[in-house]
C-alpha cells in the first residue's frame, strides 16, 4: 500500500500541478483512503479531470474531498461503476489462507489433533480416511504440528 501512496502522490506532483497546488492538496492518509476505495487507475484518471477543470483551485479547498465527491456525481450519472469490495469475512479467511502457506508448504504433511494431513493447494487430505478439509477452516487451528 506505501508504494501505491507514494506513487499517486508523485503522479500528483509530476501530472496534476494545479491538484498539487490546492489549499489542501493530497496527504499520505487521504491517498490511503482513497486506495482503500479506489484502484489506482481510476484515481489518477480522476485526478487529470479534474487538474483540467479550469476553475479547480476557485471552487474547491481539498484534493481529497474534491475527488470523492466526483466519484460521487460519476456513480450517480452512471459515468463510473466502482469495483466490488471484498467483505471483511473474505478478507480475513485470505489473510488466514496466507499465513497458513507461510507456515506450511503445499506436500508438507502435517498433524491436527492426531490426524496426519497432507496439504493441497486449497484443501488438507486427510490420509487416514481420504477426507478433505478445506484450507480456510484448518488455517483456525492452533495445535498444527508440521511432520518431518
Amino acid at each position: 500500500m506505501e508504494k501505491q501512496i507514494k506513487e499517486l502522490l508523485e503522479f500528483i506532483a509530476d501530472a496534476c500541478p494545479e491538484v498539487a497546488r490546492m489549499k489542501v492538496p493530497l496527504n499520505e492518509s487521504s491517498a490511503s483512503i482513497l486506495l482503500e476505495l479506489y484502484p489506482i487507475e481510476d484515481l489518477k484518471r480522476q485526478f487529470s479531470n479534474m487538474d483540467n477543470w479550469l476553475p479547480l483551485r476557485q471552487k474547491c479547498r481539498s484534493a481529497f474531498m474534491t475527488c470523492r465527491k466526483w466519484f460521487r456525481a460519476d456513480i450517480e450519472n452512471g459515468r463510473y461503476k466502482p469495483p466490488p469490495m471484498p467483505n471483511k469475512e473474505e478478507m480475513l479467511l485470505e489473510k488466514e489462507k496466507k499465513e497458513f502457506f507461510r507456515r506450511f508448504e503445499m506436500g508438507s504433511r502435517i498433524d491436527i489433533n492426531g490426524h496426519l494431513y497432507e496439504v493441497e493447494e486449497n484443501f488438507l487430505h486427510n490420509l487416514e480416511s481420504d477426507a478433505y478439509l478445506p484450507i480456510s477452516m484448518a488455517a483456525r487451528f492452533k495445535n498444527i504440528k508440521k511432520i518431518k
